[in-house]
C-alpha cells in the first residue's frame, strides 16, 4: 500500500508544466476546455492520461488505483 509520503516522492508536475511538457500554451488549453464545457483539470487528465491529485499531475503509470488509496489515506489522516 502506498502512503502519502510515497506519493509525494513520485514524479509530478504542475498544470502549467504539464501543458509545457506537451508543447501546449496553458491559456489555449483552458479555452478549449471551457469551450467543451469541461474543467481544465478534467480536460488535461482526459487528453494526457496524467492523474491530478492535490494540485499535482502524476504520470499514467501511477494509475488511478494508487491515487485512490492515497486519497483514502489522506481522508483517514484528517479524521484523527
Amino acid at each position: 500500500m502506498i502512503d502519502s509520503f510515497e506519493l509525494v516522492s513520485l514524479p509530478s508536475v504542475s498544470q502549467r508544466s504539464l501543458c509545457e511538457q506537451f508543447g501546449w500554451e496553458y491559456r489555449d488549453v483552458a479555452k478549449t476546455a471551457k469551450y467543451l464545457g469541461m474543467a481544465t483539470h478534467d480536460y488535461l487528465q482526459a487528453k494526457t492520461g496524467w492523474w491530478l491529485y492535490l494540485e499535482r499531475y502524476y504520470p499514467p503509470e501511477v494509475g488511478p488505483q494508487i491515487l485512490r488509496r492515497a486519497m483514502l489515506i489522506r481522508q483517514l489522516d484528517h479524521q484523527h
